[in-house]
């Protein structure tokens, strides 16, 4: 019998030893490296704080002013820079044909995706 077979495949967002892992989208926080496919992605600081935000908080809806409390360096960004910061990252993620994994929720804020 195949092991790989019969062993339960890991969540769509997993934690690889310091890694974290969505997709095909790895990102090693300790080194500040985003990769997609075997190549680089490029991401301005605030987009990774973003991002590495959602992955460890995945299925899980986020207000904006959770978002800004989080990211928002001591109150100094508001809901709207959220939202702008939000939308840069998912034009990069689409630039490098990465699947967009943030949804809004209207009128509440944004969940990081994991379903299939």
């Amino acid at each position: 019998e195949d092991l790989a077979r019969s062993r339960p495949s890991a969540p769509p967002a997993r934690r690889a030893g310091h890694m974290l892992v969505h997709r095909g989208l790895e990102v090693d926080p300790a080194a500040f490296m985003v990769r997609h496919a075997d190549r680089a992605v490029r991401l301005r600081r605030n987009e990774f704080d973003i991002l590495m935000h959602f992955m460890r908080r995945p299925n899980q809806v986020l207000s904006r002013a959770a978002l800004v409390d989080e990211i928002g360096k001591g109150g100094m960004i508001g809901e709207r820079t959220v939202d702008r910061r939000i939308a840069r990252l998912r034009k990069t993620l689409g630039d490098h044909a990465i699947e967009d994994p943030i949804r809004t929720v209207y009128g509440v804020g944004y969940v990081f995706d994991t379903a299939e």
